[in-house]
């Protein structure tokens, strides 16, 4: 018969046992846990608000020079800006602005800006051309600065110099259009689908905004132009159709800016989401935060 050393030799076994089992799944299940929570980020990693590029137009702050505009926009963690054209570059450098005229020592001057707030030059815009040498000159500078877009706004006949340096720079260019009123019809979404057929860089650049003042469905645009969208400015106003509307922040006004969104999924668009906000208000840079946010969280 076994002596009470060894009844308590088995008693111990046998707590060890279970203790070694009951560790073993504490382990799994925190494994398990574990495993959870990375497939969560995994997740959380594929929602719109971490796939969508967003940039600002400048021009949204163009009482600022791009200098300030770049520390003004720096913390809203967007992933690049808009330049326009004629912008000035900094307070220290009062006569030159933001074109293909400005020197090595200026352009990288404005590239150490973009490194200093860890931002690109998304697109340029709105530029015109106006003949070949022009045309090849802005698709050199927009080359330059890693820029993959050129917004435009030129004449019909000068699309194919557009494709032809496109082409040569590895670049999109996206072909703008202002209200009803303008000197073209590129605010006409099945005139512009019927222009754009036979070129492979040039694309569309609806602006939301201008649709609306225009009384044109901004859905109607970005379904006729499916699959030919290469940048768009992104709005919204507090009532459609209205010639003298004003911007509001995105999500606050009545033009549908959720199902514009699962619109241009849908597409597969993979381009900028511009905010260009056209109202100077006290709140512009909290409104312009606003819009960058619901781009982000939409």
């Amino acid at each position: 018969m076994p002596n009470l050393v060894s009844y308590i030799e088995i008693i111990v076994a046998c707590f060890m046992g279970s203790y070694r089992i009951l560790y073993g799944m504490e382990k799994i299940f925190a494994i398990f846990i574990c495993a959870l929570v990375l497939c969560g980020c995994s997740v959380g990693d594929s929602r719109p608000d971490s796939r969508r590029k967003v940039a600002v137009q400048t021009y949204s702050l163009h009482k600022y020079t791009l200098e300030e505009a770049l520390e003004i926009l720096a913390p809203m963690g967007i992933d690049g800006v808009e330049c326009y054209p004629e912008q000035v570059l900094s307070k220290s450098m009062p006569e030159v602005r933001i074109t293909p005229k400005m020197t090595k020592e200026q352009r990288n001057y404005l590239k150490s800006l973009f490194k200093k707030h860890n931002l690109k030059m998304a697109s340029y815009g709105v530029c015109f051309g106006h003949n070949e040498s022009g045309i090849r000159e802005i698709c050199e500078f927009a080359k330059d600065f890693g820029c993959g877009s050129v917004i435009t706004e030129d004449r019909e006949d000068l699309f194919p110099l557009w494709e032809k340096y496109a082409d040569k720079y590895g670049l999109t260019v996206s072909i703008h259009h202002h209200k009803k009123d303008s000197r073209n019809r590129y605010y006409d979404a099945d005139y512009m689908r019927e222009k754009l057929n036979g070129y492979k860089h040039i694309k569309g650049n609806p602006d939301i905004g201008h649709l609306s003042l225009s009384g044109i469905e901004p859905m109607y645009y970005l379904k006729v132009l499916s699959g030919r969208i290469g940048s768009l400015h992104f709005k919204d106003q507090p009532e459609f159709g209205n010639p003298n509307g004003r911007c509001v922040p995105l999500g606050d006004g009545v033009l549908g800016n959720k199902s514009m969104l699962e619109e241009l999924d849908r597409q597969g668009y993979s381009g900028y989401y511009v905010v260009e906000y056209e109202e100077d208000v006290p709140s512009l840079i909290e409104d312009i935060e606003k819009c960058v946010l619901f781009l982000r969280q939409n």
